[in-house]
């Protein structure tokens, strides 16, 4: 790389959940820039802790509403606020990067094409399905922003080419690149205890939402303390549907089964994964969760449902385990299955061994090097 250019990376308001994925691209782009700048809101703020001298961070309020109609009112107030503090920095920037939530940012992505800066639509996952999952009242809408700003962006940046058929993006497949934004951090995440010595403990980390699948995992963990199984859970993560998550334990008497932990913060994280069995990922819909790839550097075997790059990373048997479905009973049954592979050991020491080979930083700098500076 020669010639290192300006790059601004644009992101609604950063939530716990998104922090890490907006935290790893920002380190990323900052390392093959010249000068970067983050138009941000939420957590995304907190980022000006790692700043140089390079880099400039704005944050952005963007108050999350109830009510559809206010919703929408306040998503055009914030395409404003991001409008104006776009055009304030337009001639320092060569590119522009379109990440979490940006990609609904229309008013932003016309005006870099009227000052001609290349557009960048970076797809950590897929905002129409995510709202689908919800049921949301907006997802067509979400899906009309989504499919204008993929028609007047330059590029499309997704993290495999699973991607493009499940967001339904192939009438774009010209102008579409494959990078993973994820960079794994092995001082921190590696195998501190040997699989062989854990706890028959299953995991769920991630945000508490219909999307994700929560209460389908709960279901399963229903079945299977029903069915008497010496197994234990824990469940860390908040969301809407966290009232959900605890009265469903509550009613069902699961106290003595499942630890809800709330939240847990990523000094935490390596920790609470070596103390795991197996790990699941329930959800409808996914890109490449960082949960996920932090989990196979502990060795912890990951169950999954077939969504988004998962099934690209994960070999079934090898390195990792993948479901048909999310359904209770499909759930249920492979966490019996998973946890009593004869070939767990080999699989954890698998899954440690493709993220070391497959996400070291440097190889995902280059790549991202590579296709944006094409």
């Amino acid at each position: 790389m020669t010639n290192k250019k300006n790059i601004a990376i644009i992101t609604l308001s950063v939530t716990k959940a998104g922090f890490v994925p907006v935290q790893k691209l920002f380190r990323i782009i900052k390392s093959i820039s010249n000068e970067v700048y983050l138009l941000t809101g939420g957590l995304g703020a907190n980022l000006k802790d790692e700043c140089p001298e390079n880099c400039h961070i704005y944050s952005i309020k963007h108050d999350l509403k109830d009510s559809t109609i206010s919703r929408i009112l306040n998503f055009i107030k914030t395409q404003f606020k991001y409008l104006i503090q776009l055009h304030k920095i337009i001639n320092d920037v060569d590119m522009i990067l379109f990440y979490i939530g940006g990609q609904g940012l229309i008013l932003p992505l016309f005006l870099s094409r009227v000052y001609s800066k290349k557009v960048v639509l970076v797809f950590a996952g897929s905002p129409a399905s995510t709202a689908k999952a919800k049921n949301d009242t907006l997802t067509g809408s979400i899906f009309l922003l989504s499919r204008i700003a993929c028609r007047f962006s330059n590029q499309i940046i997704v993290n495999s080419k699973g991607q493009i058929k499940e967001f339904e993006l192939e009438k774009y497949e010209d102008k579409i690149d494959t990078a993973m934004e994820h960079i794994i951090d092995f001082d921190k995440f590696h195998i501190e205890k040997d699989i062989n010595v854990r706890d028959e403990c299953v995991g769920y980390v991630g945000r508490l939402s219909r999307e994700k699948g929560i209460l389908n995992f709960l279901k399963a963990v229903n079945i299977l303390v029903k069915k008497g199984c010496q197994l234990n859970f824990t469940i860390c993560g908040e969301g809407d549907m966290e009232d959900d998550v605890k009265d469903y334990i509550s009613r069902e008497k699961l106290q003595d089964k499942v630890e809800y932990k709330g939240w847990i913060s990523d000094q935490e994280l390596p920790h609470h994964l070596n103390n795991l069995k197996l790990i699941v990922i329930p959800s409808y819909t996914e890109g490449l969760p960082n949960l996920m790839l932090e989990s196979m550097a502990c060795g912890t075997p990951v169950l999954s449902n077939r969504v988004g790059s998962i099934p690209e990373i994960i070999l079934e048997g090898k390195n990792g385990f993948l479901m048909d479905n999310n359904s209770p009973e499909t759930i249920a049954h492979n966490i019996l299955k998973s946890l009593n592979s004869p070939d767990l050991n080999k699989i954890s020491a698998h899954a440690q061994e493709y993220i070391i080979n497959n996400f070291e930083i440097e190889k995902v700098r280059k790549n991202w090097s590579k296709i944006l500076y094409k």
